[in-house]
This record gives C-alpha cells, sequence and structure tokens, in this order.
C-alpha cells in the first residue's frame, strides 16, 4: 500500500514538472521560449511566437497532466472506498471512523465525491 502511495506520488510529480512549453518550442523552432515574449513557458507565449497550432497543442499536454491525475486519484479513492457488500464508505463528521452508506439503487455503484463518470 504504501509503496504504491509513494510510486503514484512520484510519478505524478515527475509528470507535473515535464515543461511542454518548453519541449515544444526547443523542438519546433529550436530556440528558448523563456528568452522570447513575456518569458513565460506557457501555452499563451508559446501560441504568440510559434502559433496557435503549437499553443493549442501545449495546452492540451498541459490539460493531460491534470486529467492524469484527476482520473488517477479518483479510480484509486473508488477502490479503497467499496467494501465487500457493495457499501461506499464515507468519513462520519463525529470522527467515529468510516461509516457504510446504502446504496440508492441496484444497478449504479456509487462512488463517493470524485466520481469521473457522473
Amino acid at each position: 500500500m504504501i509503496y504504491h502511495c509513494v510510486t503514484f506520488i512520484v510519478t505524478v510529480y515527475l509528470l507535473g514538472s515535464i515543461p511542454f512549453g518548453k519541449l515544444i518550442a526547443k523542438r519546433a523552432a529550436r530556440i528558448n521560449i523563456t528568452q522570447r515574449g513575456s518569458g513565460n513557458i506557457g501555452a499563451t507565449n508559446v501560441a504568440r511566437e510559434f502559433g496557435i497550432t503549437w499553443g493549442l497543442v501545449t495546452l492540451f499536454l498541459d490539460m493531460l497532466k491534470v486529467f492524469y491525475l484527476y482520473f488517477s486519484i479518483s479510480i484509486i479513492l473508488c477502490k479503497r472506498g467499496k467494501n465487500g457488500n457493495g457499501e461506499v464508505r464515507q468519513i462520519n463528521q463525529t470522527n467515529q471512523g468510516a461509516v457504510p452508506t446504502p446504496r440508492l439503487s441496484k444497478s449504479k455503484p456509487q462512488y463517493g465525491l470524485l466520481d469521473p463518470f457522473s
């Protein structure tokens, strides 16, 4: 369990530290984007300097980092939150720990707050 958590945290940290704007500018025009325009490595500066297409590619890749984090956490929490009889455990506000919450319907499972499928 701890090994998986540490691996996940390191993976997300490394993925979040990839500067896609800088990499795209280096590959597309062989220049340093931090020395052009506003000096930022974001999608707006890339779009201003190299065109809207490269800016959208940078934006899309930056958004993929966020979606990977969100859906990974959602899936991990959904798998950890389910107990054997199909109920979702929720933390009670009175520090009593995890209490089972009854399912509303038999056909659709409940996942909790971070439901990627809602």
